[in-house]
């Protein structure tokens, strides 16, 4: 019987079936260690296997590569940039390297013949033994300005064999576990558990695993629906509710579920397992955690969008509610423990496990004491101090590992860390748990152990425009797409003089691009492996203000439009040009100052009252929309502040990334998936856009002219899998 051979210039779309396998294939590819931190050879390599997927092997050519994933823009030469060849050379290395190794024992493998930039998915008797991984026949590299002819004896055959045994493989789950070390011992099988047309995460695994309690949205707003681990059909618990409930979190004793809903003014709730008896516990909060014993929650005072979003300092408390007792008390500080979401009690009850923003601007993780000190003296001790992401903890059913995601091998993976769950001291290096994917999170552990569940995610975000007048909502369906599927595009920002838009590409790297307001001409500013993000126009259109952690921890640097005169200029704080052109710092623990240009007078370091840090002046300079410490809870409360009046009015509860209209009379600022307008004379707010099911990106902007209004949907394909020790 002929091996399966897929791939070639002949070949058309290929079947739905196989192209999930192939999916789940090059998932485990790019999560592999092979891989980790190349992020040009895994952009190129989903590039190429999606082409094959789609039947789009045609337009697999030098300059298409060149343009299309790396960046290259229209006037791309081939035979002058070789980036294309070098890259795919080093992508043909690399993936000989994974079958060399992990993925020694795949039943299929993909191969880049030398002679064509178009993939092959085979069977491993396919390709000539020969130890380079060629296929018999490859002839030589192609001239840049040649186009390839390929034979066509490399098309479809076979392929109910191939997808049959792609399929047992998947389904048996030998997808590799952690590969070196003590980790060795640590190998999983993975199985998906959902497969509903709709977003599914936040899951949480009953005590006893057999239960599984998880977040689905359907159509406009999320409830929490239960299942048993063994059979696919789920209930809604919280049918009855039309607003959003999510982070669902098993009791100790496996009889109640405590959630966070937006229901009656929003809150932490708990309910039964039939969702009957739905009792308030607090009056605020976020992903709700229980005691060992049953008797307390601890949650968040804040959220969060993407772990990778939202501002350096959200300063986010714990808080702990005791269901007995009816009372809710601050366990942190956020004058001493800097910021704290989405926290996990151990399952002995020594300690809290949480993460959050530091004041280096990185994300991390750290656990404090359950119980015994006030929050002004409770400290936190660090469990990861470095420059990746890491996030969503979770404590191992013994309690001496404590899981997390993190970024830190250029995927959203799975991590884990031993740890002293009685002084959070950090008893080893981080160590994979490679899930079959390029985003893992969530993770929960019932009280058995070697099992755990996690949200698996697909990831796709887009830049889109859609006409705006002041005083009309704005309709998706007017919205044109201008970025394409499979780019990560965020924080639109255009330039002064309109000619130019200024964004944050992740791919995995964090860099920062230019583009024309059409999505067309992408070129880089910042090409490395530092992360740079927040990118904000000078006045004069001629610098360009930015994060980055390229100095170590997170500052703010400018460069020149052009790319050039890269210079640092403060530490990570609130940083804005006012009105009059000077870039004003807002420090935390001192009065503002201003920084550009040098010996610039500060005219307006006096003007905002004590406590308030403005995010934006309106135009006419007589507004601030910002921020305004207030009593604890402390919350991402948007306040305007007049300067006419001296007094300051909350706009929103939990409102981002404020945009004043010409005149100045209204604001536009994001909260909760919807962008609305603030009206400051009236004080009243209505709704501008609301993008139904779709992820609608905190970061969103107006163009010069405010004829429209740009912003990034994120489509997020989400599904809840099991983990299971072998």
């Amino acid at each position: 019987m002929r091996p399966l051979a897929v791939g070639g210039p002949e070949q058309g779309k290929v079947s739905p079936p196989a192209a999930e396998s192939i999916r789940a294939h090059l998932e485990k590819i790019l999560a592999s260690r092979s891989f980790s931190g190349a992020w040009r050879q895994q952009r190129l390599l989903r590039f190429l296997v999606e082409a094959v997927i789609q039947g789009r092997t045609a337009d697999l050519k030098e300059y298409s590569l060149g343009v299309e994933v790396f960046d290259k823009g229209e006037g791309f030469d081939p035979r002058l940039d070789p980036i294309v060849r070098v890259e795919v050379s080093r992508l043909r290395t690399r993936l000989k390297k994974y079958y060399d190794a992990e993925g020694k024992l795949d039943p299929i493998r993909v191969v880049l013949p030398r002679g064509s930039y178009v993939p092959l998915i085979l069977e491993p008797s396919e390709i000539k033994d020969s130890g380079t991984g060629e296929l018999p026949g490859n002839g030589p590299a192609p001239e840049p300005s040649k186009p390839i002819a390929r034979s066509s004896r490399w098309v479809w055959t076979g392929s109910s064999l191939a997808v049959l045994g792609v399929l047992v493989w998947l389904l048996a789950g030998r997808a590799l576990g952690p590969g070196s070390g003590d980790l060795a011992a640590a190998a999983y099988d993975f199985s998906r558990l959902t497969r509903e047309q709709a977003r599914c995460n936040f899951p949480s695994l009953s005590p006893d695993g057999r239960l599984l309690a998880y977040a689905r949205r359907d159509r406009d707003h999320w409830d929490i629906f239960l299942r048993s681990l063994d059979r696919e059909e789920s209930i809604n618990l919280t049918a009855g509710s039309t607003a959003d409930d999510r982070h669902p979190a098993f009791s100790p004793d496996g009889k109640w579920i405590a959630f966070r809903s937006d229901r009656d003014g929003g809150g932490i709730f708990v309910m039964d397992l039939q969702g009957n008896f739905v009792r308030r516990v607090a009056g605020f909060g976020y992903h709700p955690s229980w005691s060992p014993d049953g008797q307390r929650l601890v949650f968040s005072s804040d959220t969060f969008a993407e772990p990778e979003d939202g501002p350096a300092r959200r300063a986010s408390v714990l808080y702990v509610a005791d269901l007995k007792a009816n009372t809710v008390q601050p366990l942190t500080s956020p004058d001493v423990v800097y910021d704290a979401v989405q926290p996990a009690w151990s399952p002995h009850g020594d300690r809290i496990a949480f993460w959050g923003a530091g004041p280096d601007g990185n994300r991390d993780l750290w656990t404090v004491p359950s119980s015994g000190a006030p929050p002004e003296s409770l400290r936190a001790t660090p469990v990861t101090q470095d420059e990746w992401i890491d996030w969503s903890p979770a404590w191992s059913a013994e309690g001496d590992y404590l899981y997390f995601s993190s970024d830190r091998d250029g995927a959203m993976n799975i991590w884990r860390i031993r740890i002293d769950e009685q002084t959070g001291a950090v008893r080893g290096k981080p160590e994979p748990v490679r899930t079959p994917s390029t985003y893992s999170a969530y993770v929960s552990a019932g009280k058995i152990g070697g099992l755990f569940v996690y949200a698996r995610r697909t990831i796709s975000s887009t830049l889109h425009a859609t006409p705006f007048r002041p005083g009309a909502p704005v309709r998706l369906s007017t919205a044109k797409r201008l970025t394409a599927t499979g780019r990560q595009l965020r924080e639109p920002e255009p330039s002064p003089d309109g000619a130019w838009l200024a964004a944050r590409i992740q791919d995995p790297e964090e860099d920062i691009v230019l583009l024309k307001p059409d999505g067309t001409d992408l070129k880089r500013l910042t090409n490395d492996k530092f992360k740079d993000r927040n990118a904000r126009w000078s006045p004069d259109g001629k610098q360009l203000l930015f994060l980055t952690n390229r100095g170590g921890a997170f500052e703010y640097w400018l460069v020149q439009a052009d790319g050039s005169g890269l210079r640092r200029v403060a530490p990570s704080m609130a940083l804005l040009w006012a009105p009059d052109g000077a870039l004003m710092g807002y420090p935390s623990d001192g009065p503002p100052y201003c920084l550009e240009p040098p010996g610039t007078p500060c005219r307006l370091a006096d003007a905002l009252p004590q406590g308030f840090t403005p995010m934006v002046w309106s135009p006419d300079g007589q507004f601030a929309a910002g921020r305004l410490r207030s009593s604890p809870p402390p919350r991402e409360q948007l306040f305007v502040y007049s300067l006419k009046d001296r007094t300051s009015t909350q706009v929103s509860e939990h409102g981002f990334s404020p945009v004043w209209l010409k005149d100045s009379s209204s604001l536009l600022f994001w909260e909760e998936n919807r962008i609305w307008a603030h009206d400051t004379t009236s004080r009243q707010r209505r709704l501008v856009l609301d993008p139904g099911s779709s992820v609608l990106q905190q970061r969103f902007t107006l163009s010069v002219d405010q004829q429209s209004l740009l912003f990034v949907l994120t489509e997020a394909e989400e599904d809840i899998w099991l983990a299971r020790k072998r």
